[in-house]
């Protein structure tokens, strides 16, 4: 029911008292002079108010209910009115959710497109400086007459053969290589000058590590064994201070076998060829890279391999509560007897020790008494751990080696934490 119409109904109710009046007074002589009659007056004064208190009472809860009845109204429409603008919204998340998703789409397409034209400018550069890179190995072969690098490791090894410690040879060998390095610098800068490019080339590419690891794997493929002799030894002079870098991040001489270093050739002389040395004799080295460098070589993959898998578990173990000591041994190079012991209290340091060498083992396999084979030991922990890692002469605290009865031992301490070259994977 309206308001108007509440009222309306009021008005009339009250205008229907009108008749009463007229009846109640009808038949009465007035008088200005006469008394007033309290009690009729009284009576028609209750009967007044009774039913016009009445008529506004009830026009009262007429009105509250009408407002209520409106009031309740409005609530369902404000209620509607929420429930379609919650739809909006809904509406307008789900675009939002959905333009969200398109600009992320989208976004994932642009970086993928990106991503793909940084690898087409990388791909055409790169295999543009590797077509190069086989024009200047033929020009330096053309210019050598044959192989340029196997006539330059050929001037390399051509001098009396080292033997003694592994420091000394080394440092006698990087002054050998200066002085062919000055004897053909113009050829050898430019070689250098290439194959650092490209490796800095990919080394500054906004890709992933293991992406730059194949790329670098695919130059590294075409390196051949003479190739990473000179690269090795290049880096361990003042003209590699910056090459070293990348070639120590991409394991760069991987495939350089130890063996093929010259330090290591008094270990390839047989016992006769050492005894002419011994004598201060002359000893054409390549005569003695046979089955001893083959057997040295399997020996050498195997020790590496040990070798390499004990320090990575030094690494988690050292980091453990309670650590005290690792210690790890292992039957080593076939059924030979060997037994090949790693134990270490720290991260960096290592103890090596091989036991069960007989002599006849030591002698028909490689050639070597117990006493070379000890030296050939501490050599390759040298190699492995130091001069293979560019460690700083400083950063070595301790290198020795030694023997007893058909074992030998050899003890590596750096100021640094021991580790050994790997490929990313």
């Amino acid at each position: 029911m309206k308001a108007d119409k509440i009222y309306n109904f009021a008005l009339w109710m009250s205008l229907g008292l009108l008749p009463l009046i007229i009846f109640f007074l009808w038949d009465n002589n007035y008088s200005i002079n006469a008394p007033i009659d309290d009690g009729k007056f009284g009576t028609f004064g209750d009967f007044v108010g009774g039913v016009l208190g009445s008529i506004w009472s009830l026009c009262g809860v007429l009105l509250f209910y009408s407002a209520l009845k409106e009031q309740r109204e409005d609530f369902n429409t404000n209620k509607q009115a929420l429930q379609k603008q919650i739809e909006a919204l809904e509406v307008q998340t789900n675009e939002f959710r959905l333009q969200r998703q398109e600009l992320k789409e989208s976004r994932q397409v642009f970086i993928d497109q990106s991503k793909t034209l940084r690898q087409q400018r990388l791909d055409s550069t790169y295999f543009s400086l590797l077509s190069l890179y086989k024009e200047v190995i033929s020009e330096l072969d053309e210019k050598a007459g044959g192989d340029y690098f196997k006539t330059f490791r050929e001037q390399l090894f051509d001098r009396k053969v080292l033997c003694g410690e592994y420091v000394n040879n080394h440092n006698e060998i990087a002054s050998r290589y200066l002085d062919l390095f000055y004897q053909h610098k113009q050829e050898l800068s430019h070689y250098f000058k290439l194959v650092y490019r490209i490796v800095k080339i990919v080394d500054d590419y906004d890709i992933e590590e293991v992406e730059k690891f194949r790329y670098v794997k695919i130059f590294r493929s075409q390196l051949s064994e003479n190739e990473l002799l000179a690269i090795y030894y290049n880096s361990h002079s003042r003209f590699g201070k910056e090459s070293y870098k990348l070639v120590l991040k991409y394991n760069l001489l991987k495939h350089l076998p130890v063996v093929s270093k010259v330090e290591f050739q008094y270990y390839l002389l047989n016992a006769t060829e050492k005894k002419v040395f011994a004598e201060g004799g002359l000893v054409e080295t390549e005569k003695t890279v046979r089955d001893r460098s083959v057997a040295l070589m399997e020996f050498n993959d195997l020790f590496e391999e040990y070798l390499a898998w004990f320090l990575g578990q030094l690494q988690n173990l050292v980091l453990k509560e309670g650590f005290e000591k690792a210690k790890v041994s292992k039957d080593f190079y076939g059924d030979s007897g060997f037994l090949l012991v790693f134990q270490s209290y720290e991260s960096n340091e290592i103890k090596v020790i091989i036991k069960n060498l007989s002599d006849e083992f030591l002698s028909s396999k490689f050639d070597l008494s117990l006493q070379d084979f000890s030296s050939y030991m501490k050599s390759l922990i040298y190699d492995l751990l130091v001069y293979s890692r560019y460690i700083e002469f400083s950063d070595i605290e301790e290198i020795c080696a030694g023997t007893a009865e058909h074992e030998c031992h050899v003890q590596c301490t750096l100021s640094k934490k021991l580790v050994v070259n790997l490929d990313i994977e």
